[in-house]
């Protein structure tokens, strides 16, 4: 990744409370991916962005952003979907009685490059 790449992505980082950060090859791809967690207006907001790291010096390709927390990030494998697990906020910023999590599962699909929210039955 480029000079500038890396200085835009920081400079995006320090906008916000970091809750927790990855970074590497999380899917067991090959591919390098950072993951950010941030926090929102109130504590159980949480929003979760996760972008590629292209091998050239491209800009970073954000992939996912979603309000939620990382559950479990499942590596590529036999049998094994490699992806990333949230728990999607539920909230609708109104109605207290939507407050809560759901279960949300992302692929990771190596020809386009991106991560497809997958129908579940849960984990």
């Amino acid at each position: 990744m480029g000079a500038s790449s890396e200085r835009e992505c920081l400079d995006f980082l320090m906008r916000f409370p970091i809750i927790n950060a990855k970074m590497g090859d999380l899917l067991g791809t090959g591919n390098e991916f950072l993951l950010v967690m941030i926090q929102g207006e109130h504590t159980y907001v949480i929003r979760t962005l996760v972008w590629l790291l292209p091998d050239n010096s491209s800009s970073p390709i954000l992939l996912l952003d979603v309000p939620g927390l990382v559950d479990n990030i499942p590596k590529a494998g036999p049998g094994i979907q490699a992806g990333i697990w949230i728990q999607r906020e539920t909230y609708d910023g109104v109605n207290a009685d939507t407050k809560g999590r759901k279960p949300e599962f992302w692929a990771w699909d190596e020809a386009q490059k991106t991560l497809t929210l997958t129908p579940s039955e849960g984990k």
